[in-house]
C-alpha cells in the first residue's frame, strides 16, 4: 500500500527543488553540470541545441538557462528571444569560452536582458553563487 501523506509530501519537495535548464552542443559538459547542479539539489533539464532547447522551453517552465553563445544550429540571440517568449519569468545565464570572439554577441544578448556571463572552463563557486542569486530571485510558480 502507497502511504499518500509521504508520496504527496516526495512529490511537493521534488515540485520545489529549482528547475534549471542547460543548453550546450557539448555532451560531457552538459553530464558534467548535471552531476554538479543534481548533487546541490538542482533539477538539470538538458538542451543539445537550439531546436531542443525550443523543445524542453515549450514543455517546462525553467527558472533558469545556462545557454552556450555558440550553438551548431541557432544563434544564442534566438534562443535567448525563444526563452523570453515561452517563459519570461526564466532568467538566463550565457556560457562560453570564447571571451574576445563572443564579446559583441554577448554584450547585445545581457543589454536584451540576460541575467549574467558565465566563462568555461567554469568557476564553479561564481557559477553556483550566480545560480543561487537568480532562483533566490525568481518569482514562486502560481500554478500549483
Amino acid at each position: 500500500p502507497v502511504n499518500v501523506t509521504s508520496l504527496l509530501s516526495l512529490v511537493n519537495e521534488a515540485v520545489d527543488r529549482p528547475l534549471i535548464l542547460v543548453v550546450d552542443d557539448d555532451r560531457d559538459l552538459c553530464s558534467n553540470l548535471w552531476d554538479l547542479l543534481h548533487e546541490r539539489g538542482y533539477r538539470v533539464g538538458l538542451a543539445y541545441d537550439a531546436e531542443d532547447a525550443s523543445h524542453r522551453l515549450t514543455e517546462t517552465p525553467f527558472q533558469v538557462v545556462l545557454l552556450d553563445v555558440k550553438l551548431p544550429d541557432g544563434e544564442a540571440s534566438e534562443v535567448f528571444h525563444k526563452i523570453r517568449e515561452l517563459n519570461p519569468d526564466a532568467h538566463t545565464v550565457l556560457i562560453t569560452g570564447e571571451s574576445a570572439a563572443a564579446g559583441d554577441l554577448i554584450q547585445q544578448i545581457l543589454s536584451e536582458g540576460a541575467d549574467d556571463v558565465q566563462y568555461k572552463p567554469f568557476n564553479v563557486p561564481s557559477l553556483l553563487e550566480a545560480l543561487g542569486r537568480l532562483i533566490k530571485n525568481h518569482p514562486k510558480r502560481r500554478d500549483r
